[in-house]
């Protein structure tokens, strides 16, 4: 019945090349058969082998000698389905192989057996494969929207994070720098691979700033953590130092976040307000002056434009341009 209807569509659609298909499968003892129309190529499945059969010149050339149960198109790539020897997936535009899959024993993400019997793509676009005597494998077709990097129970590297992460950021190396709820930073690398991690009281043994609110990354790829005791800033990738605090004491020191307003001067939001924060001396100098105290504005965005946004105890936003 599959091969009926196959047959009944590649007729209707080649009705003008009728006496030429009708010889290819007259002459070959196939298991599946498939069309690809721009080149005028039919491709045949069959106990003697993968076989491209070209209309226009009456040509047949076999591709693969291996024997051969399934076909199924995919854009401009043919999946195909061997009794023995897994599954090959070919480029119908450079004519050639460009994947070849078998079964590998204790290997989860091998396809389960090498008799791919049928074939079948959804569409969520997943292959799927009935494997004779293996039950079914299945792969996507397009990588996933996003993925679990860190996770308590899944976590693919030696250090296990807490699962509240506190504080994540993307410098300009395109290192992921994440902080979790004890303290432990763990970096990786652009391809989600740990390149280092180390505990908050490496950085200040006595402090041991764990509570990170924010990581935040200047253009001068400087990395600062905004922390429950104080405002600490990159040496280098892994040493860091604590900003001189002018105006606040220890118990004034809990930095909640961080934004740029030049090349030399940020602004903090702190436990006591707003203050100004020179990145080239290191220093938290003088308070600002805008009417927010009382307020306690604790995250701040920075627009395209210039302009600085400030939440106010949850409750509304105020807008401010910084000359």
């Amino acid at each position: 019945e599959f091969l009926s209807r196959r047959l009944l569509e590649l007729v209707e659609m080649n009705q003008l090349n009728f006496d030429k298909i009708k010889s290819v499968i007259a002459n070959n003892n196939f298991n599946d058969i498939v069309l690809d129309s721009a080149h005028q190529n039919l491709y045949i499945a069959a106990g003697l082998g993968f076989i491209r059969y070209h209309i226009p010149t009456s040509t047949y050339t076999k591709i693969l000698g291996n024997s051969i149960k399934s076909l199924y198109r995919y854009e401009d790539y043919l999946f195909v389905g061997s009794k023995d020897s897994g599954l090959y997936v070919y480029n119908l535009q450079t004519n050639n192989f460009v994947a070849h899959y078998e079964a590998k024993e204790h290997d989860l993400n091998s396809i389960a057996g090498n008799y791919v019997r049928s074939l079948f793509v959804d569409r969520q676009q997943n292959l799927w494969c009935s494997v004779l005597g293996s039950g079914i494998s299945y792969c996507k077709l397009v990588p996933e929207i996003a993925h679990i990097l860190l996770s308590k129970n899944h976590s693919p590297f030696s250090v296990k994070p807490q699962p509240y992460i506190q504080a994540m950021a993307v410098d300009s190396t395109n290192q992921l720098w994440v902080a979790d709820l004890a303290g432990t930073i763990l970096v990786l690398d652009e391809n989600y691979q740990m390149s280092k991690s180390f505990h908050t009281k490496i950085i200040d043994p006595i402090l041991d700033p764990f509570s990170i609110q924010q990581i935040f990354v200047s253009k001068q790829n400087e990395i600062y953590l905004l922390t429950g005791h104080g405002l600490y800033y990159s040496v280098d990738q892994k040493h860091f130092k604590k900003a001189t605090n002018v105006n606040l004491t220890s118990n004034e020191s809990i930095m909640y976040f961080m934004e740029s307003l030049n090349d030399s001067l940020s602004i903090l939001s702190t436990n006591k307000g707003l203050y100004y924060f020179n990145t080239r001396t290191k220093k938290i100098g003088q308070q600002d002056t805008m009417r927010l105290k009382k307020r306690n504005p604790r995250f701040i965005y920075k627009d395209q434009k210039g302009s600085i946004y400030f939440n106010l105890n949850n409750e509304n936003i105020a807008v401010s341009q910084f000359n």
